[in-house]
């Protein structure tokens, strides 16, 4: 996993925002992505890729590989840093994807939207409910659509319950029919969690279903939101495109509006603006509080990435059954 950083106190900072991910109110975000630049924002997105997968920016699109031997499930990831209710992109399953004639691919935007039992949570991921939307090539080349929301029922979604159901009880809504997916086509898909109407909302193309919730809604210790291509059970390659991410229906592309304040010059919250804020008249002050902090964000740190470990083995394992 790479976490995009430099400089001791921008780390120290970085980490400061990223363990709010692990329960500290980390900051909510607002902003529309399209890769225009030509590179993945660093204060954006995390990657999460491994051997020969990757992700770059092609055509102003992110282009996702995942590529995996023979017996071995691999996801390639574009993770959003910060905290979101609402996650949207375009996503294209590409046919340049490779298969040795077996195995699925799949494109998949997912998350952890909030938890049931306490503020945070309690024991892991306990409470936590997950959230999927994916398109995917089957291994007889069918094509399929589906929403799934499960709830953790232990500390690391080794047992879970199912939420969305279909027409015949079983988990999981498909939306193929009545969509028709095709390859190469871009989709807009979303997932929304309204708290105050209590409901969870999945959008693909034309259709929406709504998942109405009856328990508490709570803050998750890791609201993880992302994208990601899945290649499994075969040899292969899965390629996904990317665009268009927003963390609002209202923000608009082209501008620098990542901390949601309304000003020109995008966040308030970003490492790269609290590092170079103080350099006339108070630098010394944030530099030495940074090193102060170190300790204690440590520890805050081992504990995300423990979250996100748990949180990564629960993508490696929900596929089989779905």
């Amino acid at each position: 996993m790479k976490v995009h950083r430099t400089h001791t106190q921008s780390a120290a900072l970085s980490l400061l925002l990223l363990a709010g991910a692990a329960g500290l109110n980390a900051a909510e975000v607002n902003f529309a992505e399209d890769f225009s630049s030509g590179t993945i924002p660093a204060e954006r997105f995390e990657i999460d890729k491994s051997g020969e997968s990757d992700i770059t920016v092609v055509d102003g699109k992110a282009r996702l590989t995942a590529v995996a031997p023979e017996g071995a499930a691999v996801n390639t990831r574009l993770l959003l840093l910060g905290e979101t209710d609402y996650f949207e992109a375009e996503v294209v399953l590409s046919s340049e994807s490779v298969t040795s004639g077996t195995g699925r691919s799949r494109v998949q935007m997912a998350g952890i939207l909030y938890n049931d039992s306490a503020e945070s949570g309690v024991d892991g991921h306990t409470g936590d409910v997950w959230a999927g939307i994916s398109l995917g090539k089957d291994v007889d080349d069918s094509l399929w659509i589906f929403a799934c929301l499960e709830r953790s029922d232990d500390a690391d979604f080794g047992a879970t319950s199912a939420l969305l159901l279909n027409e015949n009880g079983n988990e999981c809504v498909h939306l193929a029919p009545p969509l028709v997916p095709e390859m190469d086509k871009a989709y807009k898909v979303s997932i929304e969690l309204d708290r105050e109407a209590g409901k969870v909302s999945f959008t693909f193309d034309s259709e929406t279903r709504e998942y109405i919730i009856n328990t508490p809604i709570f803050k998750s210790a890791n609201e993880s939101k992302e994208v990601r291509a899945r290649r499994e059970e075969g040899a292969g390659t899965t390629v996904v495109f990317v665009d268009n991410v927003r963390t609002s229906e209202t923000a608009a592309f082209g501008e620098q509006n990542n901390g949601g304040s309304g000003t020109d010059n995008g966040s308030t919250s970003t490492p790269e603006s609290n590092e170079n804020s103080g350099s006339d008249g108070g630098s010394g002050g944030g530099g030495a509080l940074a090193w102060l902090l170190l300790p204690i964000l440590g520890v805050l740190w081992s504990r995300r990435l423990t979250l996100r470990a748990s949180f990564l083995r629960r993508f490696n394992t929900e596929q089989a059954r779905l």
